[in-house]
C-alpha cells in the first residue's frame, strides 16, 4: 500500500538521479523536525551525518585539484551556508518533496537546509558508496547552464574556481555516460593547482549497487533501521582480511572469527588494554609475518586549525575600523603603526595557532576605548546601589525595562567576575604563589642549593606549583586527611585556583593590578574568561604577555594605574563615599572617540 511519502519520493528520486533501495532513509529525510508527532526529531540525526558527508566531499575534491589546507577552509566556510541550500532546494524542487512542520513551511532556510544534508546521508547509507554521494551532491547543488555555484565562492582564487567546476563538469559527464574518462583533462593553463592524477582512478572506478534486501521495504523503528543497515554493510560489503574492499563479497576465516568475537563481546573495549591499538588482522604469507601492533601515541598531536583567526573576525574588524577612523580625525597613526603592526599580528597568529586561541583579542581590546566604556558602565551601576532583589522576576515588568535589568544584571555578573580574579590574585600571592619558578620567570636559587643538590623526577617548575597548591591545602583545610575524598576535591579545585590566581599575577606584575579591570567587554561577546586564561601553554601564555610589552608595553602600565585608581573603590564596596569620577560623568560616545592609546583617552580614566 502506497503512503503519502511515495509521490514525493519519487520526485525527489527523479531530482537526484537515484532510486533507493531502502526506502525508509529517504521517508525519513523527508520528514523535518516536528513534521512527525512519532518521531518529532525527524531528519535531524540524518541531517548531521550529513553534514559530515557534504564536509569530507570537499575535503576529497580540493584534494583532486591539490588545493591548500586553507582552500579546504576556505570553500567549506563559503559554500556551507544557509543560502546556498535554500537557493538549490527552491531551483530543484527538493523543497516541494519535503514534509514539514506547520511552523516553519517551506521557507526556512535551516529546514531546507537540514533537509538536503538528511538527503545526502540517506544516499551514502542507502549506497555506502562515495562516488554516488558525490554525483548525487553536484546534482543538487551545481548548474548543467555553467559554474556560477563556484563562481559565487568569495574566498576561492580563480584557479580554484576552474578546477573545481572543471572536475564537477567531468564527474557529472561521465556519470551520464556522454564521455569516455580517459579522455578527460583540466586544461593547464587555466590553473596552476596540481591537479592530482587519483581523479582519473576515481572516475574510472564504477559505484558498487547496493545489496538488496528482502525486508527492505518492510516499515521498522528507526533504531532497527539503523542496526539492519550497519549489519548489511558489515557483512555484504566486507572489507578483506588485507585492507581492501573484498570484491566477491565474501568472508575470509580470520575475518569470521573477527566478527564473531565482536558479537560475542557486545561491551568489549574498543582499544586493547595497555593503551595499544592493534591493526586489522591479515592471514601471515610465511610462517615469519605475524600481526603488528603499533603503540598508541602517549599524547595527542595537537590538530592544525581551520578556523578563521579572531584577530580577523567580524568584531576585531569593527574595532580595528573604528581605531583608523578616530585616528584619522586626530592625526595619529593607525593601528597598523603601532600595536597591531604586521610583524606584531604575524607573532600574535603564531602564538594564537600554538595555545593561544581567542585569547590573542586581548591584543585589540585590552585598555581599549571599548573595555573603558564597559568599565565606566559598571561603575555607575554598582554607584545607582540597585540589589539583586530589585530585578526579580515580575509579571508586570514592561519590555524596557526587562531589557534594562539584563544589562544591570551583566554589570553585576561582570563585577563578580572581576572580584573573584582579585580575590584569586591576592590568595595565590598570600600562599607564595608568586615566587615559584614560572611565575618569576626564573629560577631563584642561593649557594646552599649548590651545597646539597636535590634530585628527583618530575619538572622542576611544575613541583613548585605543587607545592603551592600543597601550601594552600595546609593553609586552608589544617583537619583534612590527605586520604579523605573531600580532600582529592578541595585539591583540585586548589589546583585549579592555583593556575588562574598564576596567570592572573603575571598579567599584573607586569602591567599592574588596574590591568585587568581593562579586559572588560561592554558586548560581553569577547569577554575573557577563566578557560581562555587557562588553556594557552606556560611557554605560550609568556611569549604573549611579552608580545603586549612589546606592542603597547608603556601605554598598558599608565592606563592600569590609572584605572586602579578607580578601580579600589569599586572592589572594596565604597564608592558611595566618593566624589563621581570623571570617567563616570563622561558621555559613552565621547569615550568612543578616543583612540588607543592616546593622551586624550587616558585623561578620561585619570
Amino acid at each position: 500500500m502506497a503512503t503519502p511519502h511515495e509521490p514525493k519520493v519519487e520526485t525527489l528520486e527523479q531530482i537526484i538521479g537515484h532510486t533507493f533501495s531502502l526506502k525508509h532513509l529517504i521517508r525519513l529525510a523527508l520528514t523535518s523536525a516536528g513534521a512527525n508527532p512519532d518521531n518529532y526529531d525527524g531528519n535531524r540525526k540524518l541531517s548531521q551525518l550529513g553534514a559530515s558527508v557534504v564536509d569530507s566531499v570537499l575535503a576529497i575534491i580540493v584534494f583532486f585539484i591539490g588545493g591548500s589546507r586553507e582552500c579546504t577552509a576556505n570553500l567549506r566556510k563559503a559554500f556551507l551556508n544557509k543560502g546556498k541550500y535554500y537557493a538549490a532546494a527552491k531551483r530543484t524542487g527538493i523543497d516541494d518533496c519535503i514534509d514539514y512542520d506547520k511552523r516553519t513551511g517551506p521557507n526556512s532556510p535551516e529546514v531546507l537546509r537540514k533537509a538536503i544534508n538528511a538527503i545526502i546521508a540517506a544516499v551514502f547509507l542507502d549506497t555506502w558508496s562515495i562516488k554516488t554521494t558525490v554525483v548525487v551532491i553536484l546534482r543538487i547543488f551545481f548548474q548543467t547552464s555553467g559554474d556560477r555555484m563556484f563562481r559565487e565562492l568569495p574566498s576561492a582564487s580563480p584557479a580554484t574556481v576552474e578546477a573545481l567546476a572543471s572536475i564537477s563538469k567531468m564527474i557529472l559527464a561521465l556519470n551520464a555516460g556522454v564521455i569516455n574518462p580517459s579522455v578527460l583533462t583540466i586544461e593547464r593553463s587555466a590553473t596552476t593547482l596540481e591537479v592530482s592524477p587519483m581523479i582519473h582512478r576515481f572516475l574510472e572506478q564504477g559505484s558498487k549497487d547496493p545489496p538488496l534486501s528482502s525486508n527492505a521495504e518492510r516499515i521498522v523503528t528507526e533504531k532497527e533501521s539503523v542496526t539492519e543497515d550497519l549489519f548489511q554493510f558489515l557483512r555484504e560489503e566486507i572489507w578483506s582480511s588485507d585492507g581492501d574492499l573484498n570484491r566477491n563479497g565474501t568472508e575470509t576465516e580470520a575475518e569470521h572469527d573477527s566478527m564473531a568475537t565482536i558479537s560475542d563481546r557486545p561491551n568489549a573495549p574498543s582499544t586493547p588494554k595497555g593503551g595499544q591499538v592493534a591493526r586489522r588482522q591479515r592471514e601471515p604469507h610465511n610462517d615469519s609475518e605475524t600481526c603488528v601492533v603499533l603503540p598508541a601515541s602517549k599524547r595527542r598531536c595537537r590538530v592544525a586549525s581551520t578556523n578563521v583567526s579572531i584577530l580577523h573576525g567580524e568584531a576585531a574588524g569593527q574595532i580595528l575600523l573604528q581605531e583608523r577612523q578616530q585616528c584619522a580625525a586626530q592625526n595619529m597613526p593607525p593601528p597598523e603603526n603601532s600595536y597591531f603592526s604586521a610583524a606584531i599580528v604575524t607573532k600574535a597568529l603564531k602564538l594564537e595557532e600554538d595555545s593561544l586561541g581567542d585569547l590573542a583579542i586581548l591584543l585589540i581590546t585590552i585598555a581599549s576605548p571599548q573595555s573603558i566604556v564597559a568599565l565606566r558602565e559598571m561603575m555607575c551601576c554598582i554607584r545607582a546601589q540597585k540589589t539583586v532583589d530589585s530585578h526579580r522576576l515580575a509579571v508586570n515588568v514592561t519590555k524596557r525595562r526587562r531589557y534594562e535589568m539584563i544589562k544591570e544584571l551583566n554589570q553585576k555578573n561582570a563585577l563578580l567576575r572581576l572580584l573573584r580574579w582579585y580575590h584569586l590574585l591576592e590568595l595565590f600571592e598570600q600562599c607564595g604563589g608568586s615566587r615559584t619558578r614560572y611565575s618569576m620567570g626564573y629560577v631563584n636559587t642561593t649557594s646552599a642549593d649548590f651545597e646539597h643538590p636535590k634530585r628527583g623526577a618530575g619538572n622542576p617548575s611544575r613541583k613548585d606549583d605543587a607545592k603551592v597548591a600543597q601550601a594552600m591545602m595546609k593553609e586552608l583545610f589544617p583537619d583534612l586527611s590527605p586520604t579523605s575524598p573531600v580532600y582529592a576535591q578541595e585539591y583540585a579545585a586548589i589546583k585549579y585556583y592555583r593556575k588562574v590566581g598564576q596567570r592572573l599575577y603575571i598579567l599584573t606584575d607586569r602591567f599592574g593590578p588596574g590591568i585587568l579591570g581593562l579586559t572588560l567587554d561592554p558586548t560581553h561577546e569577547l569577554e575573557i574568561s577563566d578557560t581562555m586564561l587557562l588553556n594557552p601553554k606556560n611557554k605560550t601564555f609568556r611569549d604573549f604577555v611579552d608580545l603586549l610589552e612589546e606592542s603597547h608595553g608603556q601605554w598598558l602600565r599608565r592606563c592600569s594605574d590609572a584605572a586602579y585608581l578607580l578601580l579600589r573603590p569599586l572592589l572594596e564596596f565604597t564608592l558611595d563615599n566618593t566624589a563621581p569620577f570623571r570617567l563616570e560623568l563622561t558621555d559613552p560616545e565621547c569615550i568612543f572617540k578616543q583612540p588607543k592609546c592616546s593622551e586624550s583617552l587616558l585623561k578620561l580614566v585619570a
